[in-house]
């Protein structure tokens, strides 16, 4: 016999809230304090704009981010592996 006589509750779990990170926490979160330069000309590598965030986003939908790193020089044209992180 029960010891108590009352029905137990069912378990009802609570619904999970996602959180969006922000852009700099994201940053955070991937890269930490270091930041993406190039490697052919010590050139460190800057955000892109909303725009072309989203441009790209469209263009690639698996896409998860929502920065992107682009270079302010030309050495990505001439060679394939140009960034790298200090």
């Amino acid at each position: 016999m029960p010891k108590n006589k009352k029905p137990r509750k069912k378990y009802t779990p609570k619904p999970m809230v996602k959180k969006r990170l922000t852009i700099e926490q994201q940053i955070k979160m991937i890269y930490g304090d270091k930041r993406p330069y190039c490697i052919h000309c010590d050139k460190p590598a800057v955000l892109a704009s909303d725009e072309d965030v989203k441009a790209y986003k469209q263009y690639d939908t698996t896409y998860q981010l929502d920065f992107i790193y682009v270079p302010q020089c030309g050495c990505y044209n001439e060679f394939e592996e140009w960034m790298d992180i200090k």
